[in-house]
């Protein structure tokens, strides 16, 4: 990216990468080259996971395939937001994704809290869910 892109910004994390291309034939023209350097490298792009996707907001108007995306957790798309005046308008901004919220919401089921441990006290509670999270990450 460096060597043949330097002025396109892009995030790597693991085995995921975003690129902030300014239009559709940079995008392509940017997949096509990392698409070509994996291959030289005996690598694949994931056809499934691997798109171009259109920064929809108030500003960017236009109609495309694909107006959202997942990356860390986030879902990134088109949602509203409030100006510093209170005025709604359009923005291209992350919240978390179905996928994680999901993972969250059957960790936390797991525990089993409302069921089983109705009686304990705050504090036992917080010392459980401290030592169950603490176990999982170790």
């Amino acid at each position: 990216m460096q060597r043949n892109f330097p002025s396109v910004p892009f995030e790597r994390y693991a085995d995921d990468a975003i690129v902030h291309c300014g239009s559709e034939r940079q995008a392509k023209m940017v997949l096509s080259a990392i698409r070509d350097r994996l291959a030289e490298c005996g690598l694949e792009l994931h056809p499934m996971k691997t798109k171009i996707v259109y920064c929809q907001d108030s500003d960017r108007r236009g109609k495309h395939e694909h107006i959202a995306f997942d990356f860390l957790g986030y879902t990134f798309q088109p949602r509203r937001a409030k100006n510093r005046y209170g005025k709604l308008f359009v923005s291209f901004l992350p919240a978390i994704s179905n996928k994680a919220a999901k993972a969250i919401r059957t960790t936390i089921r797991g525990w089993r809290l409302a069921s089983t441990r109705n009686n304990q006290s705050l504090e036992d509670l917080a010392q459980l869910i401290s030592i169950e999270g603490f176990i999982k990450n170790v």
